[in-house]
């Protein structure tokens, strides 16, 4: 028996199949979506304006919840009104062609009922807290969140506090940002989401270039009526750009093309003088560890690996991981109180206390290592290169600006104290192959040993 195109739509929608509705850059995004490590709860999808984000975030969603019966499915979006805007035209329009009773409003709008007992929610960051704490989730989408208007506190207490445990322990549940860049450079997306989703291999970008639906002459209409091709608002809504601030970012000449290349080792380990730089972020902060050397060959530093450790791990722990790294026989250079620095020597490492100097100083002198192109750092060390990237000053720009996911830029201060201490004279390669000969020079002043290296 044939079915008709009407009979052959609803069975799909009985079988909770709803992707054919999509465009193909829409499809490649849900495909991405679906392909996610079930460990990877979180993930950021900047999407160019006019792209159908919302489309594609409601058939995410229906999808959700007619593939598993009895589950709740939330669509948060900058405000309840907002939401509510964007989102119920779309869920009507959708599924203006599902059997009749298998998607039903509830009165209140903010509610859609799924026959099979399943509940799709909607909500904004005004409403969450209230609406959505302590419920169980099968999924999250967030609607635009570049719009929400909380600031970095409010924003990391609604998405990592209310949110986020609203998912629970299940696997594969997880929380997907569907939107545009915010207008504000240090916006809490661009501060706390990004870098942890990059880190995460959980970041995506679709420009107005990828958008199938529209022509080459509609995609140079689009960006004439914006402004031009350098204008922000182009570069922010149609190629989905962060204009940083240099104002505000720490290392405005960090360049990630230049500055991060992967180091392949033709020997293990290379023939450096190894170190290692650390700063400890005890119960606020990240502890971050970063093990470097000067290569003779070109010039450089290079950092080719880090470990960094949550607020509150125990000193042994930290202690055990960078054992990892005895085979370098690294010097360890770390900005520690005294009583964990002992602690430290006890469990067998001996560490020295960097160079420090003041906090203009400071800036100058890392912001000038890589004007000058002194160093050369490995992708694998994410959390750095992201730090370098991504971390501002506070609103004062008298201090870094503290976020959950990249702590106290404690990767970037890890990474001064080795460049303060590091030695650049001697060289371990080979006499046959040196160029010329290097005399040792006297270990540097202020490094304070204590302890024995890791054995």
């Amino acid at each position: 028996m044939t079915l008709t195109k009407t009979q052959a739509k609803q069975q799909l929608w009985n079988r909770g199949i709803l992707h054919w509705k999509l465009h193909a850059a829409q499809k490649l995004i849900y495909d991405l979506t679906k392909a996610l490590p079930s460990s990877q709860r979180e993930a950021l999808i900047f999407c160019a304006r006019g792209f159908g984000k919302s489309f594609l975030g409601v058939i995410l969603a229906l999808e959700d919840c007619l593939n598993n019966p009895g589950v709740q499915v939330a669509i948060v979006g900058p405000s309840i009104k907002q939401t509510k805007k964007i989102v119920t035209p779309l869920i009507k329009f959708i599924s203006k062609d599902a059997p009749q009773g298998l998607v039903t409003p509830h009165k209140s709008t903010d509610t859609w009922k799924i026959a099979n007992g399943s509940t799709l929610t909607l909500a904004g960051y005004d409403t969450a807290t209230e609406s959505l704490r302590g419920q169980t989730l099968f999924s999250i989408y967030l609607e635009e969140t570049g719009f929400s208007t909380a600031d970095l506190d409010e924003y990391v207490y609604i998405l990592y506090s209310v949110l986020m445990p609203t998912l629970r322990a299940r696997v594969g549940a997880r929380l997907i940002h569907l939107t545009t860049a915010a207008r504000v450079v240090d916006h809490p997306l661009h501060l706390e989401t990004l870098p942890k989703c990059k880190m995460n291999n959980a970041f995506y970008k679709f420009t107005i270039e990828d958008n199938p639906m529209l022509s080459r002459t509609q995609i140079d209409k689009e960006i004439e009526t914006l402004g031009g091709i350098d204008s922000i608002t182009v570069k922010r809504e149609l190629f989905c750009e962060i204009v940083r601030d240099d104002a505000i970012t720490i290392v405005p000449t960090f360049n990630e093309s230049t500055h991060v290349q992967a180091i392949e080792a033709t020997e293990t380990p290379r023939p450096f003088k190894y170190y290692v730089g650390g700063d400890l972020g005890y119960t606020n902060d990240l502890s971050c560890f970063l093990l470097a050397g000067y290569d003779h060959d070109i010039g450089k530093v290079v950092v080719i690996d880090e470990k960094w450790f949550e607020p509150t791990t125990p000193t042994s722990v930290m202690v055990e991981a960078l054992k990892e790294w005895k085979e370098y026989k690294p010097t360890y250079i770390v900005d520690i109180q005294g009583n964990t620095r002992i602690d430290m020597a006890v469990l067998g490492l001996g560490t020295a206390l960097p160079v420090k100097d003041k906090f203009d100083s400071t800036i100058t002198f890392i912001r000038n290592e890589f004007y000058n192109d002194k160093l050369i750092i490995d992708p694998k060390c994410k959390l750095l290169v992201e730090t370098l990237r991504s971390a501002t000053f506070n609103k004062a720009k008298t201090d870094f600006q503290r976020t959950a996911t990249l702590g106290h830029a404690d990767a970037l201060m890890a990474l001064v104290y080795l460049l303060r201490s590091i030695d650049k004279q001697s060289d371990l390669r080979p006499r046959l192959s040196r160029q010329h000969h290097h005399v040792l020079p006297k270990p540097p002043n202020k490094l304070l040993s204590l302890g024995a290296k890791i054995k």
